[in-house]
């Protein structure tokens, strides 16, 4: 196992944890649990690229823990009240868009990989998680992250379109996986 998919492991075993202290209403633990899981998902990408050691179980794993640590944490605040159900909901929404559009890409074997207004959204979406985590109006925030994460995925769909428009170019294969951070 390379370090950077044990960093990634890390942040799905954090879940957990992360999870009980919310809804022990343990706030700063959670934040600092969030900070610890966060600081994996840089890492693990800065030490596969730095070590030369990229491997297609990490491009698929690094964004499907991203999102499995996000839905679960923003499912506990939800279950205790910190945001609504609506704002998970309308969260959860383009998570599933992306994950049905992996598997669709999956079996077509085609990929493309983050693009910035994906990676804005998932540091938006980190950001305005742990000020959910520590204030009252850190929820407006998360209303923020909420629509990047819908622009990011109206972005990618017109990537797409535009890759569908020009076949004899072929899908842009990066080599990265098809769920990364929207």
């Amino acid at each position: 196992m390379t370090v950077a998919n044990g960093l990634t492991l890390l942040r799905g075993l954090l879940l957990a944890p992360t999870v009980w202290a919310v809804l022990a209403d343990r706030l700063p633990l959670a934040f600092a649990l969030l900070v610890i899981a966060a600081g994996t998902d840089v890492l693990d990408g800065l030490a596969a690229r730095r070590f030369h050691r990229e491997t297609q179980l990490g491009k698929w794993l690094d964004p499907f823990m991203d999102k499995l640590f996000y839905v679960g944490l923003l499912a506990a605040l939800a279950h205790v009240g910190r945001i609504s159900w609506t704002a998970f909901g309308l969260f959860l929404a383009p998570q599933a868009g992306i994950a049905i559009g992996a598997v669709v890409f999956w079996g077509q074997r085609q990929r493309f990989g983050a693009r910035w207004p994906g990676k804005m959204a998932a540091s938006l979406t980190a950001g305005a998680t742990a000020l959910v985590l520590l204030t009252d109006w850190g929820v407006w925030v998360l209303w923020g992250a909420i629509a990047t994460q819908f622009i990011a995925g109206v972005s990618y769909l017109q990537v797409r379109a535009r890759e569908r428009r020009l076949p004899e170019e072929g899908p842009q294969a990066t080599g990265a996986s098809p769920c990364e951070d929207a």
